[in-house]
């Protein structure tokens, strides 16, 4: 019971991480594509 429920924390953590590294890249790709469509220059 242990090792499975160190397992599903570990899981867990992956997952989390995973969605926020996904989370980052789709704020970039919003991002990028707002400066395209209102031609911002930064």
């Amino acid at each position: 019971m242990i090792d499975d429920s160190k397992d599903l924390a570990a899981q867990a953590d992956m997952i989390v991480e995973s969605i926020e590294q996904d989370s980052h890249y789709i704020v970039d790709i919003i991002i990028s594509r707002l400066k395209r469509h209102y031609n911002i220059l930064y």
